[in-house]
């Protein structure tokens, strides 16, 4: 049996077991995948044990996605280069971090009526997600990074030469200088949560994108399709498509991540 999960702080409102069980179910496989709730103090202790319990491995999500690189014993270019995990795979007792975020991404931008290929982007946050995306932008000619902690953006911007980082407070002119892509990363609008205080002034960027995908759609996502925005997005694609790399590197099988995202998207 093929046990696995995903582990967040907090994690109720997760998705990725209703996607990972129906993969397995769909391709026959005895497996179940589970989330788990894991606080920043107990991760890596959580994380090991189930190693030690012979789980298959661990999807990461938020706020453990960096802890999530530290306690490895390797990891890939991928991983090494976002500076944060999103699964961690446990074989003969060694802790193996990965980094899918990326390709999810990436995915989920190609996955558009029209590809986006930004000449100046911007991305709100600077956690393990915005990292990630960070590197996908990595050959935009600007790539402009806000966060609420400008210092985290700092520390994000060292890594690439076409980063610059901006004062959260500027937002909203920045936003108004019409990058072609507008990227949310952090938790600002998610139910629960405050929201994101963002206005379009003018124009709204061509492709706005929210990783956001409860609610959907998000406010972000209303105000920019008001605003002319050619593309709005949630976050459920980049979840689906960052969920099929995982599920490879845990059961061996390259799922179908497209009717996977189809049948979610009419489910919710």
């Amino acid at each position: 049996m093929i046990r696995a999960a995903v582990l967040g702080h907090p994690i109720g409102h997760s998705l990725s077991p209703h996607i990972h069980n129906r993969w397995f179910a769909e391709h026959g496989l005895d497996g179940t995948y589970e989330a788990i709730d894991a606080s920043p103090d107990d991760f890596e202790a959580v994380a090991r044990r189930l190693a030690d319990e012979g789980y298959a491995g661990v999807n990461v999500t938020i706020p453990h996605k960096e802890q999530a690189l530290k306690i490895a014993h390797r990891a890939t270019e991928a991983a090494r280069a976002v500076g944060a995990a999103n699964l961690l795979t446990f074989q003969d007792g060694r802790i193996l971090a990965d980094n899918t975020d990326e390709l999810g991404f990436r995915a989920s931008l190609m996955a558009l009526d029209s590809p986006v290929d930004p000449g100046h982007a911007v991305v709100l946050g600077a956690g393990g997600a915005a990292a990630a995306i960070v590197y996908a932008l990595r050959h935009a000619t600007t790539l402009t990074v806000l966060n609420r902690t400008r210092t985290k953006a700092e520390k994000l911007a060292l890594a690439h030469k076409n980063v610059v980082v901006a004062d959260w407070d500027d937002r909203n002119s920045i936003i108004a200088q019409r990058p072609e892509l507008l990227v949310n990363t952090t938790s600002l609008g998610m139910t629960g949560h405050l929201p994101l205080d963002l206005t379009f002034e003018t124009h709204a960027p061509r492709t706005v994108m929210d990783i956001i995908y409860t609610p959907s759609p998000t406010d972000l996502m209303q105000k920019a399709k008001a605003a002319g925005a050619k593309h709005v997005a949630d976050g459920l694609a980049m979840l689906v498509y960052q969920a099929a790399p995982s599920f490879e590197a845990l059961t061996g099988i390259r799922p179908h991540a497209r009717s996977a995202l189809d049948a979610l998207r009419s489910e919710l």
